[in-house]
Order: structure tokens, then C-alpha cells, then sequence
């Protein structure tokens, strides 16, 4: 029996509409006439933008009565467009299907004899979910993911973050993308345009089962201030053995970008078998010859031969910098780096990615840019005697577009010898990793599948 009048059970829920009413009074009454089935269920639509209300009734544990309780679950589901596509190729629904789905996911579902109705059925079958209940939960839920996962790759939200300390007091700020578990990826940042290429990649990231962690380096974000002396390199490497161990990350692949090259290679020599591999995109390699400085444009040159020459001015440079970019447009931390007038440019142009290119931005100057000036210290010399040195067995595969500038250093940085790729893409320029993703996550495929193999392998002999 049903004690609460149906009116008043949707006014307390914040469902009270007219459908509601209707589809909520042919509910109740099949549970007080006891025609009710243990698997029914009815879908509310709440007054509460992107919620749904799942009724369904659950016995009231009575041995000497009949009497059925109504369990009303709570589903966040942030409706948006696109969501049910979404939903129709994971499930790879028909348009029956789809629409019976999307009816569902509405709340506008009606309660009759023929409900849930055969497509309803089907969707069920083919999502592998126990029943039509079942299958609203699973839904609601990959939506919800779905959406958190637009809204990182869109820059409309930041991924979850964390903060780790080592011995001697240094602090590491560092976000989680991707999948829950899965493979794992640390990603090393470049400086002018540092997480916008990566956060970008959320949606292929989950899909693809990595997951990616992004340790932002001392003097970037709320990571700690940059160490003194020369110990750059040496901190981050701590910081990155800290991040396995808290985060329990076996074998991780690196996933360097530009100026976070010379990081991932001292990452590779200080933990060598722990490291599943090195991706490099676009790698900056080390200014040797005044000839290499030509190869720069606007403030990368400008940078470049601040720190050669003016090095006490670089702050000063920095804050110039920091106010060009906020008068011209975020924007110019990539048009810099693509080539003109070339297919890349319009690309670059086309994808909307001012909001990540403020968060970029935003994480280089919240510490006045300190972190920017000291990898701009360590990468405008020969940094390559630091790195030098066994790296392990770890491949590593190098990512060039072959109409990005290059110094004469550039391709030869390789640090793992006979395990090394180079990988040019032709008519690509320096914004690889935005115009040309599906070559990264390629490379990241083919790391994790090498990896697998030889696990594979040593398992079997063992």
C-alpha cells in the first residue's frame, strides 16, 4: 500500500508536473491494486536542471503483508547536446533505439501496458546492462563522465589535482586525466602554451584506457618555488620518483612536449627501468650556434637571447611578455609557433582554445613566471651532459612536423640509443600536438602495446 498521496509525494520531490502526475498515478495504482511487478520502474524528471528521479518499488521486508515501498534514486545526469549520440555509438544503438533511450533519459517516458517498450528491450541488450533500471543508471552515469570530460577538454573545468612532498620540504602540484586506471602516462609540460595540449586530449585519453598524470614543475601553478643552485632537473626527478610511489605507477610512458624534453630525458637516466617509454612532441633541442637562435620567432628569440645575453632582465622580459598576451589574445602562445599562411594555421585558428590557452597561461604566471625562467635558464644552453648516461631499455619514439623550425641540436637529443623513432609528419608544423593528435596517441599505443608484449613474454618463461 501506498500512504502518502501521489500529489504531495511529488511536491516533496520537486517533480511535480503534469506528465509526472500522470505517469506517477498509473504507478501507484498498479502498486495498491498489488498488479506490480517487482521489476517496474517509472523515470521522474525533477524541477532540478539535470536530475532524474528512478522510482522503483522494494518490499517493505513484511512477512505477513503485502505492502510495497517506492525507493526513489537520485540521478545527476547533465543532459547536453550530443549526450545521446554519445550514448547511441558506446551502445551502438539503431535510431529506434536511441530514441527510446533518449526518451527515458527525459523523463518522458510513457507508463503503460507496453512499457518498457521492445526497443527499450534491445537497448538493454546490446549496453549488456540486467534490465531497463539498470541500464538508466549506467547511462546517467556515462554522461555524467562524459560531460566532466567536455567540459576538461573544453577548458570549462579543471581535471582533480593533487600535491605530494618530498624530503627536504618540495612541493608538487599535479593533475589527473584520463581513465580511472589503465595505462600509465606522465606528461611533461613545455612553457609557453604548458597543460592546453594535454588537457585537450581528456576524451581520447579515457577512451583509450591511459592514465595521465601532470606534475607541474617548481615555480609553476602551486607547486613549490624554484630550487636554488642548479638543482632544476635533480628536484623534478625526486618529485617524479615520489609520484610513482604515491600513485603507484608501474612503468609509466613520458609524454614530453617541446621544452619538457630535457625533463623526461632526466627522468629516463635517474629511473631507468621504472620508465616504460618516452613520447617527445615537437622536442626543443638545446641553442648551440648563433644560427639555431634564427629559428625562433617574436618572444622565443627574445627569451632566448635575454637568457644568453641579459639574463638579470629575464623578469623584466617576463612581465612584458605575460601583458602582450593578455592584450593580443591567448591565442598568440600557439600562432606563434605555427607556420603562417600554411594548413596548420587555419587549424590552430578553428579549434577554440583560448579557454585552455588561459589556463596555460594562468598556471606559468602564478608565480610571477619563476618556473618559465628556469626552464628557460636550462633549455636555451647545451643541456644535454646533464642527461648523458644510461637511460635504460625504455623506447622512445620522437614526433616532428616537417615544416617546424629546428636547431642544429634539435634532432639530436636522443637519449636510448638503438631504441629510439623518429617520426616526421609531412606538412605539420610546431603545433603537433593540437593538429595532429591521433599521432600521439599513436605513439602512446604503440609504447603501451610493446610493453604488454615483453611483459607478456617474461611471464611466460617465468
Amino acid at each position: 500500500m501506498i500512504d502518502v498521496l501521489p500529489r504531495d509525494v511529488l511536491k516533496t520531490l520537486e517533480a511535480n508536473s503534469l506528465v509526472n502526475l500522470r505517469v506517477w498515478e498509473k504507478f501507484a495504482d498498479r502498486l495498491q491494486s498489488g498488479t506490480f511487478t517487482w521489476d517496474d520502474f517509472i523515470v521522474l524528471s525533477s524541477q532540478k536542471p539535470g536530475t532524474l528521479l528512478l522510482c522503483r518499488p522494494v518490499s517493505a521486508g513484511s512477512v505477513v503483508s503485502e505492502t510495497a515501498l517506492v525507493m526513489v534514486e537520485v540521478l545527476d545526469v547533465p543532459m547536453f547536446s550530443g549526450a545521446i549520440s554519445y550514448l547511441k555509438q558506446g551502445f551502438n544503438l539503431n535510431e529506434e533505439e536511441a530514441d527510446a533511450l533518449a526518451c527515458l533519459m527525459s523523463g518522458k517516458a510513457v507508463f503503460d501496458k507496453n512499457w518498457p517498450s521492445r526497443a527499450v528491450w534491445q537497448a538493454v541488450a546490446k549496453a549488456g546492462a540486467p534490465g531497463p533500471a539498470e541500464l538508466i543508471r549506467l547511462a546517467a552515469s556515462l554522461v555524467k563522465e562524459h560531460a566532466s570530460d567536455v567540459a576538461i577538454a573544453s577548458g570549462a573545468a579543471m581535471p582533480p589535482s593533487g600535491t605530494l612532498v618530498i624530503p627536504g620540504g618540495a612541493r608538487t602540484q599535479y593533475l589527473r586525466l584520463g581513465a580511472e586506471t589503465g595505462k600509465s602516462v606522465v606528461f611533461m609540460h613545455g612553457l609557453l602554451d604548458c597543460l592546453a595540449g594535454v588537457l585537450r586530449l581528456q576524451t581520447e585519453f579515457r577512451r583509450l584506457g591511459f592514465r595521465v598524470y601532470v606534475p607541474l614543475r617548481n615555480g609553476y601553478g602551486d607547486s613549490g618555488p624554484v630550487p636554488k643552485g642548479d638543482r632544476h632537473l635533480d628536484v623534478f626527478s625526486e618529485q617524479f620518483g615520489a609520484l610513482m610511489d604515491r600513485e603507484a605507477l608501474q612503468r609509466p610512458i613520458l609524454l614530453a612536449h617541446r621544452g619538457g624534453v630535457v625533463f623526461a630525458h632526466a627522468v629516463a637516466k635517474r629511473w631507468r627501468d621504472r620508465i616504460g617509454g618516452i613520447v617527445a612532441v615537437s622536442p626543443s633541442g638545446p641553442l648551440k650556434t648563433i644560427r639555431d637562435f634564427a629559428t625562433l620567432q617574436g618572444y622565443h628569440r627574445a627569451f632566448a637571447i635575454c637568457s644568453s645575453l641579459a639574463r638579470p632582465l629575464l623578469p623584466v622580459l617576463m612581465r612584458s611578455w605575460s601583458r602582450s598576451v593578455r592584450r593580443k589574445g591567448v591565442e598568440v602562445l600557439l600562432t606563434r609557433q605555427s607556420s603562417t599562411g600554411r594548413l596548420d594555421a587555419d587549424l590552430v585558428a578553428n579549434l577554440n582554445l583560448a579557454p585552455l590557452l588561459r589556463h596555460s597561461h594562468d598556471f606559468a604566471m602564478r608565480q610571477g613566471g619563476a618556473g618559465f625562467i628556469a626552464d628557460v635558464d636550462l633549455i636555451m644552453r647545451d643541456w644535454r651532459p646533464l642527461v648523458s648516461g644510461k637511460a635504460g631499455a625504455a623506447p622512445a619514439v620522437y614526433l616532428y612536423g616537417s615544416e617546424e623550425p629546428t636547431s642544429e641540436g634539435t634532432r639530436d637529443i636522443s637519449v636510448t640509443g638503438q631504441n629510439s623513432q623518429y617520426r616526421v609528419c609531412e606538412g605539420a608544423d610546431g603545433t603537433l600536438l593540437y593538429t595532429r593528435p591521433e599521432l600521439i596517441l599513436a605513439a602512446l599505443e604503440d609504447l603501451a602495446n610493446q610493453q604488454a608484449h615483453a611483459e607478456g613474454q617474461k611471464a611466460a618463461l617465468s
